[in-house]
C-alpha cells in the first residue's frame, strides 16, 4: 500500500516538473491551451466590470488597460483608432457588449485552434423591450495573447 502510494507521488512530482515552469502547459503536448482559456475568461470577467464604469473616460482607461495587457497590439490599436476615428465598434465583443451581470454567466470552450466564449447579455429588441441575448464569440489567440474576436452569432 505505502509502495503504491509513493509510486503515485513521484509520478505526479514528475509530471508537475515537467511542466517547464509554466504552470497551465500540458505536460504531455507542452501546450498552453488551458493558461489561454484562463487568460480569455478572466479578460472578459475584468473586462465586463470596467464596461459597467458609469465614468465613460474612466471605463474606456480601464478598458484600454486590460486590452493592452491581454490583447495583441494590432486589435489595441485598431479598437483605439476606431474609437477616434471610426463608429467606436468594440472588438472584443464584436459590438454587443458585456457588463459585469452577464461576465457571470461566462463560458470559455477550445474549438480547434480558437476558443469559444458565450456569454449572456441583458439587451433591448427594436420595440425596446428587454431580451437576452446570448452572445457567441470565436476568440483567436496570438502568442498568448487576444488576436482576433468574430461574431458567431446567426444576427446581431
Amino acid at each position: 500500500m505505502k509502495k503504491g502510494f509513493w509510486v503515485i507521488a513521484c509520478i505526479m512530482a514528475l509530471m508537475a516538473c515537467s511542466k517547464g515552469g509554466s504552470p497551465s502547459a500540458n505536460p504531455l503536448t507542452g501546450n498552453n491551451e488551458e493558461g489561454d482559456g484562463n487568460k480569455i475568461l478572466s479578460f472578459y470577467r475584468q473586462y465586463g466590470k470596467a464596461f459597467s464604469m458609469k465614468d465613460m473616460r474612466q471605463s474606456f482607461a480601464k478598458c484600454d488597460s486590460l486590452m493592452a495587457v491581454y490583447c495583441s497590439a494590432e486589435l489595441c490599436r485598431d479598437t483605439k483608432e476606431d474609437r477616434l476615428h471610426g463608429v467606436a465598434y468594440e472588438f472584443v465583443a464584436c459590438n454587443y457588449g458585456i457588463d459585469e451581470l452577464s461576465s457571470r454567466t461566462l463560458q470559455v470552450e477550445t474549438e480547434k485552434d480558437a476558443y469559444i466564449v458565450t456569454y449572456d447579455f441583458n439587451d433591448m429588441d427594436d420595440r425596446m423591450q428587454r431580451k437576452v441575448r446570448t452572445v457567441v464569440l470565436k476568440v483567436e489567440m496570438r502568442n498568448h495573447k487576444i488576436h482576433k474576436v468574430t461574431d458567431l452569432a446567426p444576427s446581431h
